[in-house]
């Protein structure tokens, strides 16, 4: 199997392992009550955002598997995209348990670190204000309750 082959497969892998990722997000979304256009539930974000995913996954492993030139990859998956997809994991399974300020900063401060290769300093402030803006946003705006997760007594 050639390096270019190995990349374009490892890519089409990444992405329908975020597709499968978006699906069972979208799954799990629905048990918590999507809503309705006029008052949308919890899920109705994460459900929307799982859908996203899902359409995206797919599109890039279509897109990977269809790539015939490019560049040449020496590695079956890229460890940063594998890191990433690793941490989109975590988000979804700690997203509730852990609640949603407490895991949305981890997410974008590791993200930030991982895919913008910034400093720490710029990824805890990135991670800070970026969780104060979707609190801001979804809980108080739109009232949309977001989990807080079981170490916060509500």
């Amino acid at each position: 199997m050639s390096a270019h082959t190995s990349q374009r497969l490892g890519d089409a892998v990444i992405g329908l392992a975020l597709a499968a990722l978006g699906v069972w997000g979208t799954w799990v979304a629905q048990g918590t009550g999507l809503g309705t256009a006029e008052e949308p539930g919890p899920g109705m974000f994460p459900a929307a955002v799982c859908v996203l995913l899902t359409l995206g996954g797919l599109g890039c492993a279509w897109r990977a598997w269809r790539l015939t030139t490019g560049n040449e990859g020496k590695r079956w998956i890229d460890g940063t995209a594998l890191l990433a997809l690793m941490q989109i994991v975590m988000l979804a399974v700690l997203f509730v348990p852990l609640g949603m300020p407490l895991t949305g900063f981890l997410f974008v401060c590791g993200m930030t670190r991982t895919l913008g290769d910034i400093p720490w300093r710029k990824a805890v402030i990135t991670g800070a204000v970026s969780v104060a803006v979707f609190w801001l946003m979804f809980d108080v705006l739109l009232s949309v309750q977001l989990p807080y997760g079981w170490w916060v007594s509500r």
